[in-house]
């Protein structure tokens, strides 16, 4: 694919294709004022969609008997899922997804909030995507499930989610003879505490992240995606035209105490033995050096700076502190989970240093709608290039925001036919230790 291939094709207008098969079976776009849709590694989407219409005929069209089912929307809702399904598209979008148009996303209906003034009334729709409408209203459940992580990860889904949806998740190293307790935890809670362990019972030793797309869930450790270049955005062209509306960028210093080491420490039950710091600085500390898979976006080493310098120096006393993360218990004292305790004590500090090293350095660019970003599959291991330059006199000349960047999140907005996209993105010390992604510059 060309870097043009990575951009938007922008036409005259946009419009909203937007369904809702209780409310009607008709295409609802021309009543739509206003759509967010942002999505997040590790997790799924939301989406926000105002309507408007004289006379309070869609607010009234809430409380009729107009659906299949013979009841009223209103009522329907409180006890069934009501789909919304929409799409954004750039005006004729004969090219369609990914540079025209995005795909057709579909979430369920959690609030409705009508508002208005005079004859003018508005109602906004808020849906989520529908693994996280099931992980919410699932039981918290008494009982226990029975095999390593991934199958216990697996049951969590068949026990919440219909068959439709579709699950995809690597095995984990662990016993499957392992019983997991519930312990009335939410769904989303327990789904979440898995994930951390998962990274311990991984060969990468990786966070395990979740990405959503409709019905399709995908489950791994970040190293499982394939880190796709999807984007190519140019501050200022041989024309003085660029793709970037405007952009806002964060350093964090502040959280150079993550970056420089974790701390962790747990106690074996079974050995009587503590592992920290003193004994296992190797695990107990969890740092660039022990954490070399991670995805590093690719920077020339050569030329202009292109991201943050990770210190050489490690911590001293009186000056930097450690930061400590707690070590997930001791499970199955009795051996069944098949790994010791040395093995997964780290699980909780490492998925926390290799998301807060992520923060270090960020940047939201706002550029016209872009397709591509419809699905939070792949977020964190996809990635996008900055071609930052002035091509005044300059054409050869990159500046610092320039360079390959992880993309984490996105979030569209669609206000009366103008499509905008806001692609979060964040770089990792050019020095440091993982696999490098991104194109070549």
């Amino acid at each position: 694919m060309s870097n043009a291939d990575k951009k938007p094709l922008v036409g005259q207008r946009s419009i909203v294709e937007l369904f809702i098969p209780e409310l009607s079976d008709k295409d609802l776009g021309r009543y739509v004022k206003k759509v967010v849709f942002k999505g997040f590694i590790n997790n799924g989407y939301a989406i926000r969609i105002q309507l408007k219409n004289a006379n309070f005929a869609i607010l009234d069209s809430l409380f009729e008997t107009n659906n299949s089912n013979n009841t009223r929307l209103l009522d329907h809702i409180r006890s069934n899922t009501v789909a919304v399904k929409f799409r954004l598209k750039h005006d004729p979008g004969v090219n369609g997804y990914p540079r025209d148009a995005t795909r057709f996303v579909t979430g369920y209906i959690t609030t409705i909030y009508p508002h208005g003034s005079g004859e003018i009334d508005h109602v906004e729709i808020i849906a989520i995507d529908p693994i996280n409408y099931y992980f919410r209203i699932g039981d918290a459940y008494g009982g226990a499930f029975k095999g390593n992580v991934s199958s216990v990860i697996k049951q969590l889904f068949e026990k919440y989610t219909p068959r439709d949806v579709a699950v995809s998740i690597p095995n984990t190293t662990d016993s499957d003879y392992n019983v997991w307790c519930m312990m009335r935890r939410t769904p989303r809670d327990m789904l979440s505490h898995l994930l951390y362990l998962a990274s311990s019972f991984d060969r990468s030793r990786t966070p395990w992240v979740i990405g959503i797309e409709n019905h399709t869930v995908k489950i791994g450790p970040i190293t499982s995606f394939e880190p796709k270049s999807l984007a190519y955005y140019r501050k200022m062209d041989e024309n003085g035209y660029g793709d970037i509306i405007s952009w806002e960028s964060i350093l964090n210093p502040s959280l150079g105490h993550y970056e420089m080491g974790l701390v962790t420490a747990g106690v074996s039950a079974t050995l009587g033995q503590v592992y920290d710091q003193t004994n296992q600085k190797d695990k107990a500390i969890i740092s660039d050096n022990n954490t070399e898979n991670k995805f590093v976006p690719k920077q020339p080493s050569t030329g202009v700076l292109r991201s943050t310098i990770r210190p050489s120096s490690t911590f001293l006393a009186g000056k930097f502190g450690r930061s400590f993360v707690e070590s997930p218990p001791e499970y199955f004292n009795g051996g069944e989970i098949d790994q010791p305790y040395l093995e997964y004590f780290d699980a909780y500090a490492r998925t926390e240093y290799t998301r807060h090293i992520n923060k270090l350095f960020t940047i939201d660019v706002k550029i016209s709608g872009h397709g591509v970003w419809d699905t939070t599959i792949g977020l964190g291991a996809v990635n996008a290039y900055l071609d930052w330059r002035n091509n005044f006199g300059e054409a050869n000349k990159h500046y610092f925001l320039s360079g390959n960047w992880l993309v984490y999140g996105f979030e569209h907005t669609w206000l009366e036919s103008n499509w905008t996209t806001i692609v979060k993105m964040s770089k990792i010390d050019q020095n440091a230790t993982g696999r490098r992604v991104g194109l070549n510059s």
